[in-house]
């Protein structure tokens, strides 16, 4: 495990560089940065705006084996929903998620 954020860091930077060689394949339209949480709140952060929140996208629901059938059953839709909204904030599961949005807004607002 790296122990230092310069460690972290350039795994980090390695992995998306890695990811970018697919670029040559059209089926990969975009390269990606892979970011650990933290980094993200702090690049909005660094960009003049005011984070609100830092959210999963698939959170802890896009583990589920049976997403689609649970997805499907209304009563076993309404409880993971329920679970999610109350674990969605929580900052030591963001990293679960595949992918996350940062909710931010202008400080002159």
């Amino acid at each position: 495990m790296p122990k230092s954020a310069k460690e972290k860091t350039t795994i980090l930077h390695e992995l998306s560089a890695y990811y970018k060689k697919f670029d040559e394949n059209p089926a990969y339209f975009m390269s990606a940065f892979f970011h650990h949480p933290e980094d993200i709140a702090a690049e909005i952060k660094e960009s003049g705006l005011i984070l609100e929140k830092l959210l999963p996208v698939e959170s802890l629901g896009g583990l589920l084996h049976n997403l689609e059938a649970d997805w499907k059953d209304e009563e076993r839709r309404k409880r993971l929903l329920k679970f999610l909204r109350l674990v969605e904030n929580e900052p030591s599961l963001l990293g679960v998620s595949a992918h996350l949005i940062g909710i931010a807004k202008n400080q002159e607002r």
